[in-house]
């Protein structure tokens, strides 16, 4: 990494200030000064390793100074708009599975086979037919006798 974290800064260290010290050591690209603490990118590797070797727990305008070498960053965008999809997915299931819901309170599920038909035979005086055209049972009842 390239990338020097410097903390401990007072406030009135600027990055102009911080530029200045860290140039001695090699080609720097850019410093970002926020509140106590500042990055300071080096073009090369080495250049940021001598500075942090050299410059770490040294006195900057009354304060010493901490160096390392940067973190690198984290992919937090990467990260929240995983969390984001994965939500948004959630959110499009839980709405489906209401409106499936919602839907089948409204129409109820029928089941063809298993609720009884009326006969479209016209009714002979002979006897009375039976409501259901079809035995509810699986297989034909045999009566012996």
């Amino acid at each position: 990494m390239k990338v020097l974290y410097v903390r401990n800064l007072t406030a009135m260290v600027t990055e102009d200030k911080l530029r200045e010290v860290f140039e001695s050591y090699g080609k720097v690209e850019r410093v970002k000064k926020i509140k106590d603490y500042a990055f300071v990118h080096f073009e090369e590797r080495k250049q940021a390793v001598t500075a942090m070797d050299a410059l770490n727990r040294t006195e900057l305008c009354g304060s010493d100074l901490e160096i390392s070498l940067a973190k690198p960053p984290s992919d937090k965008k990467k990260k929240e708009e995983m969390l984001r999809k994965r939500e948004q997915r959630m959110m499009k299931s839980m709405a489906h599975r209401y409106l499936l819901e919602r839907h089948n309170t409204r129409f109820p599920a029928t089941n063809f086979f298993s609720f009884p038909t009326r006969s479209l035979d016209p009714p002979t005086g002979k006897k009375k037919r039976s409501f259901f055209r079809f035995s509810r049972q699986p297989f034909p009842v045999v009566r012996r006798g």
